[in-house]
C-alpha cells in the first residue's frame, strides 16, 4: 500500500538531487504555478513525468493527477481549464492521467506508474496528503 505523503517525500527528495545536476524544464514550473494559484477541487496531488529525451524540445508532458472523483474525465477537464494559458504560452501539451486516491491502496512501490514517479517524477501540486475520504 502506498501513502500519498510517502510518495511526495520520495519525489521531493529526488527533486532536490535533480536541481543540483540540471535544470528542470521551465514549463513544469508554469504548470505548478497555475495549479497553486487556482487550486483544483477534485485533484489532491499532481506529479509530472518530464519529457525524457534530452536535447529535444518537449511538446508534451505527462501529468499524473491523484484525486477524488467518480468520472476520470472530470479531473482531465478541470486540469485542462487551469493549464490552458500555460499550454498556449509554452506549446507544451499536458497528457493527464487521473488516478483515484483509493487506488493507491492496491499499489506498491513496484507498480509501473509508481516506479516511474519515484524515478522520474516531479511534484507539481500538493493539495492534500491523506488517503482518506
Amino acid at each position: 500500500m502506498i501513502e500519498l505523503a510517502e510518495l511526495h517525500q520520495v519525489v521531493s527528495n529526488r527533486r532536490q538531487e535533480l536541481t543540483m545536476q540540471w535544470d528542470l524544464p521551465r514549463h513544469l514550473g508554469q504548470f505548478s504555478d497555475a495549479l497553486v494559484t487556482r487550486p483544483p477541487r477534485k485533484t489532491v496531488s499532481a506529479f509530472a513525468l518530464p519529457y525524457s529525451r534530452s536535447g529535444a524540445r518537449p511538446d508534451w508532458a505527462k501529468i499524473v493527477a491523484f484525486g477524488r472523483f467518480r468520472i476520470p474525465f472530470s479531473v482531465i477537464e478541470e486540469l485542462a481549464k487551469l493549464l490552458a494559458p500555460q499550454v498556449v504560452q509554452t506549446g507544451v501539451v499536458p497528457v493527464i492521467l487521473p488516478i483515484e486516491v483509493q487506488e493507491l491502496r492496491s499499489m506498491t512501490w513496484r507498480t509501473p506508474i509508481i516506479k516511474s514517479l519515484r524515478k522520474y517524477g516531479v511534484a507539481l501540486f500538493e493539495g492534500g496528503l491523506t488517503n482518506e475520504r
